[in-house]
């Protein structure tokens, strides 16, 4: 309460002040006897002075109170960029443990398999496909025909182009790629067609087969890559057609390439390869 009080006296004192001066000029513009008036000045003057004085005083306190205030918010703004940035280091080193500890649990499960670990550098169409840039290539022991999956072992792409230290791969979403898959829980064998823009378009799915919002869309296995059997998408749509005998079928890739936590990739390497 002091400092209020204070500043509350002070206010009483810079008012009283002023009001005295103000009279004494007043006084001094009047038709009083010119000796009456330059004794009235005379009596002012050292009121006018003090009142000079407490006016430079608040406007020096006013000055050095805005002046600390402003160096205050930009100290408690500097530090809470600082703890922000702490954060988002924090959060992104745990998310990088979480993916190399999904990485580990995918060879685990497929010994015969080695996984080169790499991340997203880029994204970028040629024409209607769709293509991302990866680190990791030649020197690594990456090819072409080499698949790609994240850290959920879902189906990003292949490799298409190899080069020194980076490597660039078609996503699955791309129109001119096609794969067998199967949708579970029904196990329902499928065409998988890209159609770009993370769209998947499920083909040759029967009138009669089971499948719903929200089914998984996988690869089938192949030859190539045996017991290995990867994620693809997750039904969006699905529509009975009048026309023909299929269902029209529609997925969403499960892999985002323009996120900005897409996380960690691999590419899969036969053992031996």
């Amino acid at each position: 309460m002091k400092p209020r009080t204070s500043f509350f006296k002070r206010n009483l004192l810079v008012i009283g002040l002023s009001a005295l001066a103000g009279g004494s000029l007043f006084f001094y513009k009047t038709a009083a006897p010119p000796l009456l008036k330059e004794y009235a000045f005379w009596a002012a003057s050292p009121v006018m002075v003090r009142l000079a004085g407490v006016s430079t005083s608040v406007r020096e306190h006013t000055a050095g109170f805005a002046r600390g205030t402003g160096e205050e918010i930009k100290r408690l703004r500097e530090e809470n960029n600082e703890l922000a940035a702490r954060v988002n280091s924090l959060a992104s080193v745990e998310k990088e443990n979480r993916d190399l500890k999904d990485v580990l649990k995918i060879k685990d499960a497929h010994p015969s398999y080695s996984f080169i670990p790499s991340r997203l550098l880029g994204f970028f169409h040629e024409g209607s496909d769709e293509f991302i840039i990866i680190s990791g290539g030649t020197t690594d022991g990456i090819h072409s025909d080499m698949l790609v999956l994240d850290a959920h072992k879902v189906l990003v792409g292949r490799i298409v182009e190899s080069y020194g230290t980076a490597s660039k791969a078609k996503l699955i979403t791309s129109p001119s790629e096609t794969l067998n898959g199967t949708i579970l829980p029904s196990a329902t064998k499928v065409l998988i067609k890209g159609s770009g823009f993370r769209e998947l378009s499920i083909e040759l799915v029967p009138g009669n087969a089971e499948v719903h919002t929200g089914d998984i869309v996988y690869s089938a296995e192949s030859a190539q890559y045996v017991g290995l059997i990867p994620a693809v998408g997750k039904v969006v749509e699905v529509r009975n057609s009048e026309s023909t005998v299929f269902k029209s079928v529609k997925a969403f890739h499960l892999y985002d390439p323009q996120s900005s936590v897409s996380g960690a990739l691999v590419v899969v390497r036969r053992t031996g390869e």
